[in-house]
């Protein structure tokens, strides 16, 4: 029902929604854009994004080059980051390609998800009483504490 909804409020105003293959997002959302120090939900939610952006560019207005690239995004930078992630892991695994990697990771049962409760940000506070800024260590699932 959630679907439907959302599909008629889409074309109601004009958008055309297109899915996508969710398979990878959530591990892939982890390892690539793992510097982000968001919860897992948003880093999937991110390469959802990236899925739906390059497969508009490549198959419906037709501006990226071909490259097989939408569900698994294969690129040097994709790699180098995944890379990244795992040395912050302490996890030194030879790979491929992304998923090449999910299986190897995989066998060996390492964690690469961040909860809700690792996820550690900073963000900037207004109160109307006070104009000034206020920095304020945010944990999720916890108490926010002011600095």
């Amino acid at each position: 029902m959630l679907f439907d909804q959302l599909d008629k409020r889409l074309k109601l105003n004009g958008i055309t929604p297109v899915g996508v293959i969710a398979n990878y997002s959530s591990f892939v959302g982890n390892l690539v854009y793992r510097k982000e120090r968001l919860p897992d939900p948003v880093l999937a939610s991110i390469e959802i994004g990236r899925r739906g952006y390059e497969f508009h560019g490549q198959y419906v207005k037709k501006t990226f080059n071909m490259r097989k690239n939408v569900v698994l995004d294969d690129s040097k930078k994709a790699l180098d980051r995944a890379a990244l992630s795992l040395e912050e892991l302490d996890c030194s695994v030879a790979f491929e390609g992304l998923r090449d990697l999910y299986y190897k990771l995989k066998k060996t049962k390492t964690q690469v998800r961040f909860t809700l409760d690792d996820v550690k940000r900073e963000r900037v506070v207004f109160s109307q009483s006070d104009r000034r800024r206020k920095t304020e260590k945010v944990c999720f699932g916890g108490l926010a504490v002011a600095t």
